[in-house]
């Protein structure tokens, strides 16, 4: 059970480096197009490009962390990138650059799929019944040699026996400490297996289809479209304002209309009460951004800002 939670997380993880990826992919490309206008980058396009390249990097460690290879991190960049409609030079090279840097810190086994250190055994089977393995160094030596010729270990092949001991008393209670210690920790661990699965069991197929979801608020709380709605609108949003750099909460675009018009129209209102944009005065207005997004074909048809310091889009 444990073997295929640690799968199945790993496959979240890497699904997640696919969003944060066509995130990044999305926010490059506006920021291209703004160098073609202008003929140099915005302040605003550059600060929101790390903090995209710092998400992939997250993403990244944390699906290694879970059992992913470098490899699947990869080909899911790839896949992300396929689904985008364009990918600029721009967007190629923060991509790049995030990949680089993960390869740069990770070991060279990691990154070399065909290495094999382990020792082997000759194939054949008269000259492999009179071989072994040397308990010490590990390298291939004769099973009735004496001395192992590459680290000097005697009688390489045999087994150390133990020494017997009698436990004190002391040692007795420390041992069953231990096993309680080791009782209580199973019994979380089985614990947040249970609840994990049963989060799987009630998010359903709402989370990798958006039309399958029952009504809004299970697309926005459930829905891996949803991550694709906040990092568009908020990519857009920030791009309109005219002054600095605005300011968003940690989690933007969680608050919806109740019903269920986001499925049966295919277009979802997302809104974000708590935006901060800055006025021609430097200081931070309190903003509501209100962006709808077509779920059909992913992308933002339309983005509306109250308050000062944007640009009509």
């Amino acid at each position: 059970m444990f073997g295929w939670l640690k799968k199945k997380a790993a496959q979240r993880s890497l699904f997640k480096i696919e969003l944060t990826t066509r995130t990044l992919v999305v926010i490059s490309n506006g920021a291209y197009a703004n160098i073609r206008v202008t003929g140099a980058p915005h302040p605003s396009d550059v600060s929101e490009i790390k903090k995209a390249q710092g998400a992939l990097t997250n993403d990244i460690k944390l699906a290694l962390a879970k059992g992913a290879t470098f490899e699947e991190v990869r080909s899911r960049i790839e896949l992300a990138k396929s689904k985008e409609k364009e990918v600029t030079q721009g967007a190629e090279t923060a991509i790049a650059n995030v990949v680089g840097d993960i390869a740069a810190i990770l070991p060279r086994e990691d990154l070399d799929h065909n290495k094999n250190d382990k020792p082997q055994l000759s194939t054949d089977p008269k000259i492999a019944i009179a071989l072994g393995v040397c308990r010490e160094c590990g390298q291939q030596v004769s099973a009735e040699a004496d001395t192992c010729p590459h680290c000097g270990a005697h009688r390489p092949t045999r087994i150390k026996p133990v020494a017997a001991f009698e436990p004190s008393g002391a040692k007795v209670a420390d041992a069953k400490s231990g096993i309680r210690a080791v009782s209580k920790f199973a019994v979380v661990m089985i614990l947040i297996s249970f609840a994990l699965m049963a989060r799987l069991l009630i998010r359903g197929p709402c989370e990798s289809d958006w039309k399958k979801c029952v009504d809004n608020e299970q697309l926005v709380n459930s829905s891996t479209k949803w991550a694709e709605v906040q990092g568009a609108c908020k990519a857009i949003a920030s791009g309109m304002a005219r002054y600095g750099t605005p300011k968003w909460p940690a989690a933007p675009f969680r608050t919806f209309p109740a019903g269920n018009d986001y499925i049966t129209s295919g277009k979802a209102v997302a809104i974000e009460p708590d935006a901060q944009f800055q006025n021609a005065f430097g200081a931070m207005v309190h903003s509501r951004v209100t962006c709808t997004y077509d779920l059909q074909a992913d992308r933002v048809i339309d983005v509306s800002i109250s308050g000062v310091g944007v640009s009509e889009r």
